[in-house]
């Protein structure tokens, strides 16, 4: 008669029985996660259709991370069919995401010798309700850039950021109620300072002289993209393209410009103003919400013409809901004596 040396006891049965329930709650949870995650992604290929489907695009970066997480747990579930399609899914994320990758030991497009002096530019949405001003003053005060774009500049702002004339001496400053008023200020002369109408609200531009090179720059704060201001925002995009693009030399964008570079509006914006986003190869720089790493998109943006070799930063946490954006740009030498 033969014996089971090895009697599978009610205990061990059990523990089986539960390991398999919770794969099978753990692999349905994460096909859940895949099917929100997947819908979003292929939503987000219909930007061009509906306002809520360019929102989505903006957020490639969140689903690719959780989509290639998604993958690894459906293998480890056993749910091989559905890891295929998460990661097909990431891959596709992956194609907008790629191009914005930190490259190891890349380094800027030089325009410059390496020895051209830098123009530090600073692009700050200050946030109109911020709690705390004043860290916005000691940041821009220890940061120390040439050129500073300030968006959401109400009258309180324009006051308190009177400070800075006696190192930032020229100023083009047009403060609102709103949140729309925007001010440039700059520690070197400005030249043909205008304020630009926008379909809704205003940007500014002035030629700023540094060293032998004249710059334009253009600073500007269009419309969020929410239902009917979306078509706004993008009339707003296409004019600033238009202004940018006009005259010859070297030109700077820069602003909180209510898009990431995962829109496809945003590849018009570079398309038909000739611009580049240096950001390109050495990571996407998320900058809003600033509370929330989570969601965090780069909505704030420094475009450059292709003669200006810029490096891009993100700064500290100063009570706004964005992050400063902090450019070091390398003129080639370009005004006529």
């Amino acid at each position: 008669m033969a014996v089971n040396s090895d009697p599978e006891t009610p205990a061990s049965g059990q523990s089986r029985q539960g390991t398999s329930r919770f794969r099978s709650a753990v692999g349905r949870l994460a096909a859940l996660g895949t099917m929100i995650c997947g819908a979003a992604t292929v939503g987000a290929c219909g930007a061009r259709i509906a306002w809520p489907l360019e929102l989505l695009s903006h957020f490639r970066v969140q689903y690719a991370v959780a989509l290639l997480l998604l993958s690894g747990v459906l293998t480890l579930a056993r749910r091989r069919r559905v890891a295929a399609i998460a990661f097909a899914m990431f891959g596709l994320n992956g194609w907008f995401v790629a191009p914005y990758l930190p490259i190891p030991g890349a380094a800027p497009r030089m325009a410059a010798s390496p020895d051209q002096p830098v123009l530090k530019l600073v692009s700050i949405n200050v946030f109109s309700g911020n709690p705390t001003p004043e860290r916005v003053v000691e940041f821009l005060r220890e940061e120390d850039p040439d050129v500073i774009v300030v968006l959401e500049l109400t009258h309180d702002w324009k006051q308190r950021l009177e400070v800075l004339t006696p190192t930032h001496p020229h100023q083009a400053v047009q403060s609102s109620a709103g949140n729309f008023g925007i001010g440039l200020y700059s520690r070197y002369p400005l030249e043909g300072v205008r304020f630009l109408p926008l379909t809704g609200s205003d940007a500014v531009t002035a030629m700023i002289v540094f060293e032998d090179a004249t710059v334009r720059v253009l600073g500007a704060h269009p419309v969020p993209p929410q239902g009917r201001y979306t078509a706004l925002r993008n009339r707003q995009l296409t004019q600033l393209a238009e202004y940018a693009s006009r005259g010859d030399g070297m030109a700077v964008l820069a602003g909180d410009l209510n898009i990431t570079p995962f829109s496809p509006y945003f590849d018009d914006l570079l398309a038909d103003s000739g611009l580049q986003d240096p950001r390109r190869g050495r990571g996407v720089l998320t900058t809003w919400p600033s509370q929330s790493w989570l969601l965090r998109i780069p909505i704030d943006h420094c475009l450059v013409s292709e003669e200006i070799a810029a490096t891009l930063r993100t700064g500290p946490d100063v009570g706004s809901d964005h992050l400063p954006l902090i450019a070091e740009l390398r003129l080639r030498g370009s005004r006529e004596e």
